[in-house]
């Protein structure tokens, strides 16, 4: 009869079966064993023999059971969470986590927390995502698991931060520049710029798509605004759009062209004044016609008629005559043109 015997520290207690053999397990580690053969003689006598101890018994590591696996919502934002139903025969230690992320090139470590959840950010958009599940079990041996990966993360729009402005003089003539402080998680694409004027009818689109903008007569009386776009890194359309500016004023356009005489500079002839090449940005109002005479001390006023025309008389004889033409602008400023003198 066979009685196999432990001793952990404690003395030899009993253990195992009456066999010859006896499988090592995990309770023996670290321990001695002995067996202790007992029989009765032919005469009717008990007897026993017990064997030596062996070697203090060394363990073999004991493969973990179960595995570790990935709940959660395959999407920005979204917390994953490890969730394991790993044993071991050896003991579990406490378990950690080291978050991995593939896109493309293989997985490499996130560098998250070592914690049983991990939430997904902008970097992880594309790629997959799994864990790895390490510990020491109860023998001393590093164990780890490691999950499948995930489906492909998906992307969820990061509204940008920051916006569109103005800046620059609010009066025709004048350039504004668009100013841009967006940002944004999911990465800033080219910025496009749509100028905008309102005169009373809502917004309308003017200008090209460019950071300037210069101010013409169309936009007087009225307010601008800029609509700055782009498309961010994860493919979304995105816009600011600036506050309006205040009322755009007018500045006077000087007027292009000129006045001339024409008709023969001679007593009872008629001089005319051509204003065939006057224009005016801002617009020609009703044109106005101050004829002046000088005949040694400036040009006054004669005091003829308002009108394009003017007869020669005795007076004018041995002086010269001009002709300032004045107006009122569709703008609401005055301007005059003097022409020479004949």
């Amino acid at each position: 009869h066979y009685q196999w015997q432990r001793d952990t520290g404690s003395g030899f207690v009993n253990v195992g079966t009456d066999q010859a053999t006896y499988t090592l397990g995990d309770a023996d580690v670290g321990g001695v064993v002995r067996v202790v053969v007992a029989y009765v003689d032919q005469q009717g006598t008990a007897e026993a023999v017990t064997s030596a101890a062996t070697a203090a018994i060394s363990a073999v590591n004991d493969a973990h059971t179960g595995g570790v696996s990935i709940t959660g919502t395959a999407t920005e934002n979204q917390t994953l969470t490890a969730a394991s139903t790993l044993a071991d025969a050896d003991g579990l230690g406490t378990l950690h986590y080291d978050w991995q992320r593939d896109t493309g090139s293989g997985f490499v470590s996130i560098g998250a927390a070592d914690q049983a959840t991990y939430t997904l950010g902008d970097a992880d958009v594309g790629g997959v995502v799994r864990v790895v599940v390490s510990y020491t079990d109860g023998q001393g041996f590093a164990e780890s698991a490691t999950s499948f990966g995930t489906a492909a993360i998906a992307n969820v729009n990061d509204a940008h931060t920051g916006g569109a402005s103005i800046t620059g003089t609010f009066a025709e003539d004048e350039v504004l520049t668009a100013v841009s402080t967006i940002a944004d998680a999911d990465g800033l694409g080219t910025l496009h710029y749509q100028w905008q004027r309102d005169v009373g009818g809502g917004f309308v689109n003017v200008g090209v798509d460019q950071a300037t903008y210069t101010l013409s007569d169309a936009d007087i009386g009225g307010v601008v605004r800029v609509v700055i776009y782009y498309t961010d890194q994860q493919g979304t359309v995105e816009s600011a759009t600036s506050a309006a500016s205040a009322a755009i004023s007018a500045t006077n356009d000087a007027p292009t062209g000129g006045v001339s005489l024409t008709g023969t500079a001679t007593e009872d002839q008629v001089l005319t004044a051509d204003t065939s090449t006057l224009a005016d940005s801002d617009g020609l109002g009703t044109l106005h016609y101050d004829w002046q005479r000088d005949t040694g001390s400036g040009f006054v006023s004669i005091g003829a008629a308002d009108q394009a025309t003017y007869t020669l008389g005795d007076a004018d004889v041995g002086g010269v005559i001009r002709v300032i033409v004045s107006y009122t602008d569709g703008q609401g400023f005055a301007n005059t043109v003097t022409s020479a003198g004949t």
